[in-house]
């Protein structure tokens, strides 16, 4: 809807009253009513501050609910991955989970305790493994996701995992989505077929038949 005069507008309904419309500047108009005599031209400028007030009020409504939406949608798609996924910022060189999937809790935790705060490489990273957090570090500065094969304590047992480093722009502090993909079964075929070669290879080298029955 548009004006033919500029606003503010003020009119006089015939033996009702006296109306005053004002912009609400991104959201419409706000509408001052009187019934009976005229309103005091004083009361009408001394709108103008909370009307610009409950203008912004409005657009940090808005702003707050769009937030809000986006959120809950990333919320909803973060708990739909199949596979573990955590928020992971680092503070002082180690490595605090903010957030975790359902995957992730069943994968490496095994129940709903909280885990927010807890340092991700005491929970994952197996004994007598170190964790490359300053490589990894290195490597969201620079804006690029990190990939790596690692082997990582679940709660079945040490598995093979092809883990994908994403960093998060925002904020001051090195932060990242980790995801797991569960590569243990390809890793164990790999490592059965590395088996059968060398047994290969040790059979050709073998000088006489009864040498290759033998072995």
């Amino acid at each position: 809807y548009t004006f033919e005069e500029p606003l503010p507008v003020a009119e006089r309904v015939d033996d009702t009253g006296e109306y005053h419309l004002m912009e609400l500047p991104g959201f419409g108009v706000l509408l001052l009513g009187k019934r009976g005599g005229t309103i005091d031209p004083r009361t009408v400028s001394s709108l103008t501050p909370p009307n610009e007030k409950l203008a912004q009020a409005c657009r940090s409504t808005l702003t707050e609910r769009q937030l809000r939406e986006q959120r809950d949608r990333f919320e909803a798609v973060f708990a739909a991955i199949p596979e573990p996924v955590v928020n992971v910022v680092v503070e002082n060189g180690t490595e605090r989970i903010v957030r975790a999937n359902k995957a992730f809790q069943e994968t490496f935790v095994g129940d709903e305790r909280s885990i927010r705060g807890q340092d991700l490489n005491e929970l994952v990273v197996p004994d007598g493994q170190s964790a490359n957090t300053e490589g990894l570090v290195e490597a969201l500065n620079r804006g690029r996701p990190l990939e790596s094969e690692l082997k990582r304590n679940t709660i079945s047992g040490n598995r093979h995992f092809l883990f994908s480093g994403v960093p998060v722009t925002a904020g001051e502090k090195a932060e990242y989505f980790g995801v797991y993909v569960d590569i243990t079964e390809q890793k164990q075929r790999q490592q059965t077929l590395e088996k059968l070669y060398d047994a290969a290879q040790e059979l050709l080298g073998e000088r006489s038949r009864q040498e290759v029955c033998t072995h």
